[in-house]
């Protein structure tokens, strides 16, 4: 077995020991993307990173069957093409559909219009639109994509999001960084995975706010992954902070 073979079966073999289906992944003959994260004693990272091009997906590479064969289907940017007709497939399978966006880039505007839930970098929207000021960034995408909620992640600022005509502020939950690598995309699963538990029955404020914890959390230990918490400790999280709130 070649390095990128075994490189391949190691993330297979990851996912699988944390429950993850791995019936769908697709394995190719290329190395893994590579990326150097430089941490400062902050907290802060510099990335350096690499892909072959041989990872690279096209719309003909999507297997419909696997993205609607869930409640929710998340997709980045990273191929937007692919990730357009995999969005479009899913919508059209009542599925709904987030994005994962951090950069403008041709192919974005299409993907953006096929998905029902966006949650970008705090730069995005302004960066998008040409907008003064993220509250206006994020109003001219609601009006352009109609999309049902935008949010934009901000770091040791939280969150602000757009849904029904209303900014909802939620602050980032209070932790000692050691390793930032990775709370976006924690941030990113931790509101799915809420959403998904706690549904219409706590409400988007509390979604938002599960979805914090888990990023901030993340941030814990050095790592993309070594950190992430568990539901208990997320709810223990959110009920110390309430508890602190009401102190």
């Amino acid at each position: 077995m070649g390095w990128s073979n075994s490189q391949g079966a190691l993330v297979r073999a990851t996912l699988a020991k944390e429950g993850v289906d791995v019936a769908k992944i697709r394995q190719v003959d290329a190395p893994n993307r590579l990326a150097l994260i430089l941490v400062d004693p902050a907290g802060r990272r510099t990335v350096l990173w690499h892909r072959d091009a041989r990872l690279a997906m096209t719309s003909a590479d999507v297997d419909l069957d696997a993205v609607t064969s869930g409640r929710v289907l998340l997709v980045d940017a990273i191929d937007p093409d692919a990730s357009t007709t995999a969005a479009r497939a899913a919508r059209e399978q009542g599925i709904v559909t987030v994005a994962d966006i951090d950069a403008v880039q041709p192919g974005v505007d299409l993907l953006l219009s096929e998905v029902d839930i966006i949650i970008a970098a705090g730069p995005f929207p302004e960066a998008l639109t040409g907008a003064t000021g993220l509250g206006a960034g994020l109003e001219q995408m609601a009006e352009r994509y109609h999309s049902a909620m935008i949010v934009a992640t901000l770091g040791s600022e939280g969150t602000l999001t757009r849904l029904n005509g209303r900014e909802l502020r939620t602050p980032a939950a209070a932790v000692d960084v050691v390793d930032t690598t990775g709370a976006g995309d924690a941030f990113r699963g931790g509101f799915i995975a809420s959403w998904i538990r706690l549904g219409n029955e706590r409400g988007i404020d509390t979604v938002l706010e599960y979805a914090s914890v888990v990023a901030a959390l993340n941030c814990r230990a050095v790592g993309a992954q070594t950190a992430l918490p568990s539901w208990d400790e997320v709810e223990q999280a959110v009920t110390r902070a309430a508890g602190d709130r009401s102190n």
